[in-house]
């Protein structure tokens, strides 16, 4: 690796955790790239070096939060304990990084119909690396008698509605409900439903 490839890394990583920061306190729309130039400590050349222009950086910005959410969600999935287990880590993860990173999302959200095309390609490329380990730890669950058989695809859709359901309510209306609270709710609702078994 050359010294230009070595430094270059560092440097987009800063465009990128100056722009988090930017989204996070303006929006998409209430940052300029002069701005992003002055919190990054980098020049606008050096950023152009990188991207194309602002949107650029905005798809990258999430493209980054995405691939540190299947990351996450991964580990938990692959976490310790039987498949109940590792389902609550998968949704207490899922719910920790929300709340942890909820102004990216929240500005998705708000941009979509701006960017929908965009956000929607992007939401289908790492698509498979969010669902494969849950799909698998749904298998796992079977095989120790733990889960019945189901549709892997249709309950990955029914888990993840339910998570983002919760998190978009939260982030739009407020909730008093604790972490912990939410976390079991969810759990139960996918294991039992509200039926009276």
């Amino acid at each position: 690796m050359t010294v230009q490839n070595t430094l270059e890394i560092p440097s987009r990583d800063a465009v990128l955790d100056a722009a988090r920061s930017l989204i996070a306190d303006h929006g998409y729309a209430g940052w300029s790239m002069r701005e992003l130039a002055n919190k990054s400590g980098l020049a606008k050349a050096t950023i152009y070096h990188h991207f194309a222009d602002k949107q650029d950086i905005y798809m990258s910005v999430l493209e980054r939060e995405i691939a540190l959410i299947n990351e996450r969600t991964a580990e938990a999935a692959n976490s310790p304990g039987n498949a109940i287990d590792r389902l609550r880590a998968v949704i207490r993860t899922f719910y920790d990084l929300q709340a942890e990173r909820h102004v990216v999302f929240m500005s998705a959200i708000r941009e979509m119909s701006h960017n929908e095309t965009q956000l929607c390609n992007l939401l289908r490329r790492y698509r498979n690396d969010l669902l494969a380990p849950i799909g698998q730890l749904l298998d796992s669950g079977v095989r120790e008698n733990l889960f019945r058989p189901v549709n892997d695809e249709m309950a990955l859709v029914t888990i993840f509605g339910i998570m983002h359901s919760f998190v978009t309510h939260r982030l739009l209306i407020g909730d008093v409900k604790t972490a912990d609270e939410l976390v079991e709710h969810t759990l139960q609702m996918l294991l039992n439903g509200i039926g009276n078994h």
